[in-house]
């Protein structure tokens, strides 16, 4: 758990505003309603999320081969314990016929059919990207679709989705551009890299595409999509969403300066040493050896 956590703390593992805020989202919705919120509903939310978040990393992690061959298989059977506590949590709270297992149903099943197929690509386009990659937060949508059928607001669930996917693939989105060297090295297909791929000259590696326009055209796309959550935000109603993706904006022009800051300094320091290798070879032979 601390190896996956963005700053090694599982305590705030899922309060870290790089994280997509699975736990929150059904607070946020029902914040909307003029009504008490039932606390032990929500814990059971916030408990079954917890739980699913963890089954679908572990799973994730061996999919793609972060770990040992040996800790793999040890995580396995901690994997099978941490998706029947996510499910079990709605157990308590839906009966078997009920309208929400329908929905939870169509979201776990787009999840893994998502995560799968994303796992078998060499190279992203924009259509897979839109439909495949960043729909692998679609079972993120299962704690708010358990909370429009338990508080008997579902003309909320389709608004409330649409925001989530929206959500999600901004955090694909970021993901890939902070992660774009891990990913680059390897060799997993990222519609971010993929985008490198296109639009480099001739001659150009991705490297020097990243450093040259990538990154900053990255961050450009971000802020953009950012502008249309924060629309749509407001036309939800929530002011605790609308805090937290200010909270997340101000986090994104942080990482961007860091990033082209360092980006600059590199292309500095290259065209120095350009410099000094073009000087070199104009001093004749003969001066460059000692005499």
């Amino acid at each position: 758990m601390s190896g996956i956590s963005p700053d090694g703390d599982p305590s705030a593992h899922f309060t870290h505003l790089r994280m997509f805020p699975i736990l929150q989202m059904p607070e946020w919705l029902v914040e909307t309603l003029p009504i008490k919120p039932d606390l032990e509903f929500q814990q059971s939310l916030f408990n079954s999320s917890v739980n699913g978040y963890y089954y679908i990393r572990l799973i994730d992690d061996v999919m793609d081969g972060d770990r040992k061959r040996s800790l793999e298989l040890s995580i396995l059977p901690a994997a099978g314990f941490f998706c029947s506590q996510f499910q079990s949590f709605y157990q308590a709270h839906f009966p078997q016929q009920h309208e929400f297992w329908r929905m939870f149903l169509e979201l776990w099943t787009a999840s893994c059919e998502s995560a799968a197929h994303d796992s078998s690509l060499r190279s992203v386009d924009w259509s897979e990207f839109e439909k495949v990659s960043s729909r692998k937060y679609s079972a993120a949508g299962i704690p708010v679709a358990a909370a429009c059928y338990y508080y008997n607001c579902t003309e909320l669930l389709a608004p409330w989705l649409e925001f989530t996917n929206d959500l999600a693939r901004w955090s694909q989105m970021l993901d890939d551009l902070l992660d774009w060297y891990g990913d680059r090295h390897d060799q997993r297909a990222t519609y971010f890299l993929s985008e490198g791929e296109r639009r480099k000259r001739a001659g150009e590696s991705v490297d020097q595409w990243v450093a040259r326009e990538g990154c900053m055209w990255g961050f450009c796309l971000l802020e953009k999509w950012m502008s249309a959550l924060h629309s749509r935000a407001r036309e939800l109603g929530s002011t605790s969403l609308q805090a937290y993706l200010g909270q997340r904006e101000v986090w994104l022009l942080q990482q961007k300066s860091e990033m082209l800051k360092g980006f600059a300094a590199i292309s500095q320091l290259a065209s120095i040493l350009e410099q000094v290798s073009l000087l070199s070879d104009a001093v004749p032979v003969e001066e460059r050896v000692p005499g």
